[in-house]
């Protein structure tokens, strides 16, 4: 069963590897919730790893939410427009990345 990235951490060390080019103070992560693979792995890859909670039987992110709805790539494109002020940056990023669109 494919694990997600949440649990792993993978994408998280690719991000905190990537930053120290910008000469941060500090480099801190953090997250509401990860399992304590992913915690410990990510722990050498910054100088502070926090979550609020850290599970050993971390199945599924949304076990840890009362309410933790699929958002479709329409809305998650609409949330990045939003908080990118309009630019189109994220709506052709993620266009580049599903592919050319079907003829």
């Amino acid at each position: 069963m494919p694990r997600s990235d949440t649990e792993t951490g993978a994408t998280m060390i690719a991000a905190l590897h990537a930053v120290p080019a910008r000469n941060p103070a500090q480099l801190v992560r953090t997250v509401p919730v990860t399992s304590t693979e992913a915690l410990t792995r990510v722990s050498d890859s910054a100088d502070q790893a926090i979550s609020l909670i850290a599970s050993e039987e971390f199945d599924a992110i949304s076990r840890f939410y009362a309410d933790f709805p699929q958002v479709s790539d329409d809305e998650g494109a609409a949330i990045l427009e939003a908080a990118h002020g309009g630019s189109g940056q994220s709506t052709a990023l993620i266009a580049s990345r599903a592919g050319p669109e079907p003829k």
